[in-house]
């Protein structure tokens, strides 16, 4: 089975780089700011992407377009059996959630895109099972 890891933070990615030691994808190439790294766990190989730098603001490229392009860019070069998106999730302390806690969602919402017009509201909203 190959496994695609897509972390916006190259801080939420140091641990499991570090405790599986990840090495770089030396045959991926991109345009994007992304970095690619690669490990055999247990008989899957498993990619670890890195969003990348945002090259004009030097921060972390979080985001809804940088975790599409990157993700979509794998999805096309490699032959993904599953895709997983960890993070740190820091906003769900106000509402009880701890370091370590895992959700599992039984609906996806898109966050941050709201389309105020009409007919396009609960398109922008998405909401996919």
């Amino acid at each position: 089975m190959k496994i695609l890891l897509v972390f916006a933070m190259e801080e939420e990615s140091k641990k499991t780089m570090q405790h599986f030691g990840f090495t770089q994808h030396n045959e991926f190439d991109s345009k994007l700011t992304s970095q690619v790294f690669k490990r055999n766990i247990f008989g899957h190989e498993v990619l670890l992407a890195n969003l990348g730098v945002d090259e004009r603001f030097k921060v972390n490229s979080v985001g809804t377009i940088p975790a599409a392009l990157t993700t979509f860019e794998l999805l096309s070069k490699f032959e993904v059996d599953l895709v997983i998106n960890p993070g740190t999730a820091g906003g769900f302390r106000a509402r009880g959630g701890g370091i370590g806690d895992i959700y599992l969602p039984t609906e996806i919402l898109f966050h941050h895109r709201e389309i105020p017009m009409g007919l396009y509201e609960n398109y922008g909203l998405g909401r996919f099972k």
